[in-house]
């Protein structure tokens, strides 16, 4: 009867050192990476990026459709988002290897290794995050918010930031989380 038992405490544990990983310090080292040579990722090839027309524009989104961001204060070696601001800026994981090119996506992937080891997309030397204030495919809450140190903003397909704001699910003011 002990299995049961061993068993409960394995998922707080797992559990715990995910969300220690997922709150890393704020730098670390970029892999800009092309296509890959595989074309296959460790989800069974799926593509890890596609887009969606928003508010903004056409946007990029993960492959379930949530809105990607960059952070302004980020460069392509160095992610200035750390600690609670990965509580509302969860990064975008990179798999291993990385997929080859999203079908419509002409921003060259890439991806920059964090301190804690994990690996964040980036498109266009870009960082890649999702935001949680952003509910359904196609919200774009995260849009041009202020937090954490800069503003965040949307992607084209090719990696360039998009400013505007649109109309589609989007908040051009603080919506509560001016940090």
């Amino acid at each position: 009867m002990r299995f049961p038992t061993k068993s409960l405490f394995v998922f707080p544990i797992g559990a715990g050192m995910l969300f220690l990983a997922a709150c890393g310090s704020s730098s670390g080292n970029s892999t800009s990476t092309g296509a890959g040579s595989s074309g296959s990722s460790s989800s069974a090839g799926a593509a890890v990026l596609k887009t969606a027309k928003t508010g903004p524009g056409t946007v990029l989104t993960t492959a379930d459709g949530k809105t990607v961001y960059m952070f302004e204060p980020d460069t392509s070696t160095k992610s200035a988002c750390a600690g609670a601001c990965l509580q509302l800026w969860p990064i975008v994981a990179a798999p291993n290897p990385l997929p080859g090119q999203p079908a419509g996506i002409t921003g060259k992937l890439g991806m920059l290794t964090r301190p804690d080891g994990t690996r964040q997309l980036e498109i266009a030397g870009r960082p890649l995050y999702t935001f949680t204030g952003d509910k359904a495919p196609g919200d774009t809450k995260g849009q041009k918010l202020n937090t954490f140190g800069g503003e965040w903003y949307v992607l084209a397909p090719d990696g360039k930031v998009i400013e505007t704001t649109g109309s589609s699910g989007s908040s051009s003011g603080g919506g509560g989380y001016g940090y």
